[in-house]
C-alpha cells in the first residue's frame, strides 16, 4: 500500500536544495569551505602574532600548534595532517624571514635601555627590545641608538619578541662621515668630532662653540713634547719650571713667583701693591727704600737677585 503523498517539510526542502547546489556546482562547496578555513587559520595566526610582537613569547610556538591541531581535528585526520604540514611550512618561512630584519628605531626608553623598531609598514613595530652594547660587565659602555637610526634586529629562532637590536646602518639622509680606511672618526650631532688619522699620525678633538673639555687626574697629567696654547692659562697651585719661561704678554700670580734663573719682562711688572712699572724702575724703587735708620740717612739695600 502506497503512502499518500505529503508536502515535504522545510528542512527537507533545504537539504534537497543543498544537494542540488552541490551537484550543479561541484566546486562551489569546497571553495566556500576553503575560504572559511583560510579565514579561521588567518585569525589564529594573527592572534598569536599580536601576542608575540607585544612581548608575550612564553610558549607561543607550542600554543599556536596546539590551537591549530584542535581546529584541524574536527575536519578529519587526512585534512589535519595536510593542513598542519602546510602550516609548519608557512611558520618556518615566517621564522626564517624574521631571523634578521632591517628597521628604524621608532621609540626609545633610555631608562630601561630598550627601543621599539619599525621594520615594515606603519603597524609593523616590535615590542621593547634591548640593543647590543660594546661592553656590559664590570667595564661597561653607554652609546644609545637614536630615534630614526637604521638598525638590524637579530631574532633567535625567528621570534621578534626575543630580538636584539644592532646599531647602526648608514642611510641616504644620514651618510657616512668619512671616506677613507686610515681615519677613525666619531662625529656627534652638535658638530663635535674626535678623530685619529693613522696616515698623518694626528689625534684631533674639536668641540663646538661653548664646548668644555674636563680632565680629572688626582696624580697629575704628564705630557712629553712641546705645548702650544692660544688663549689664557689659569693655574690654581704652584708652577715649577726647570727651563726658561717666555711670555709675550702679562704673567699674573696671586702668590710668590720664584725663579732659579733670570726673570725677563718685555712689559711692566707689578709688585702687588697697586704699583706697576718697568723692571728697571722697580729695581730703583727697592734699592732706595729706608730700613728704620735715623732721618736723613738713606741706606741702599740690595734687591734680592732671585725674588721679586
Amino acid at each position: 500500500m502506497r503512502r499518500p503523498a505529503t508536502t515535504p517539510t522545510r528542512p527537507f526542502i533545504r537539504r534537497r536544495h543543498d544537494v542540488r547546489s552541490r551537484q550543479a556546482h561541484p566546486a562551489a562547496a569546497p571553495g566556500v569551505q576553503a575560504a572559511a578555513d583560510a579565514r579561521a587559520v588567518s585569525g589564529v595566526r594573527s592572534r598569536f602574532d599580536r601576542r608575540a610582537e607585544a612581548g608575550d613569547s612564553h610558549g607561543v610556538g607550542e600554543l599556536r600548534e596546539k590551537d591549530f591541531k584542535g581546529f584541524f581535528e574536527a575536519r578529519g585526520t587526512g585534512y589535519m595532517t595536510s593542513k598542519i604540514q602546510e602550516f609548519r611550512l608557512i611558520e618556518l618561512a615566517r621564522r626564517l624571514a624574521n631571523v634578521v630584519r632591517a628597521g628604524v628605531v621608532a621609540e626609545a626608553d633610555y631608562a630601561l635601555a630598550r627601543v621599539r623598531v619599525q621594520y615594515g609598514g606603519p603597524g609593523a613595530v616590535t615590542g621593547w627590545l634591548p640593543w647590543l652594547a660594546g661592553r656590559a660587565g664590570g667595564d661597561s659602555e653607554w652609546w644609545a641608538p637614536e630615534i630614526g637610526e637604521q638598525v638590524l634586529i637579530l631574532a633567535p629562532s625567528g621570534e621578534l619578541s626575543n630580538g636584539i637590536v644592532l646599531a647602526g646602518l648608514y642611510q641616504s639622509n644620514r651618510p657616512a662621515p668619512a671616506s677613507s680606511s686610515y681615519r677613525r672618526l666619531v662625529h656627534y650631532s652638535d658638530g663635535a668630532e674626535i678623530e685619529y688619522d693613522s696616515k698623518a699620525h694626528r689625534l684631533r678633538a674639536v668641540l663646538p662653540e661653548g664646548g668644555l673639555a674636563e680632565i680629572t687626574a688626582p696624580d697629575g697629567v704628564a705630557i712629553t713634547g712641546d705645548v702650544a696654547i692660544t688663549g689664557d692659562v689659569a693655574v690654581t697651585g704652584g708652577v715649577t719650571a726647570t727651563e726658561n719661561i717666555d711670555a709675550d704678554g702679562n704673567v699674573t700670580a696671586d702668590g710668590n713667583v720664584e725663579a732659579g734663573g733670570n726673570v725677563e719682562a718685555g712689559g711692566n711688572v707689578s709688585d702687588g701693591s697697586a704699583t706697576t712699572s718697568s723692571m728697571a724702575a722697580m729695581r730703583t724703587k727697592y734699592n732706595a727704600h729706608v730700613h728704620g735708620v735715623p732721618p736723613g740717612i738713606v741706606t741702599p739695600v740690595p734687591a734680592p737677585t732671585n725674588r721679586m
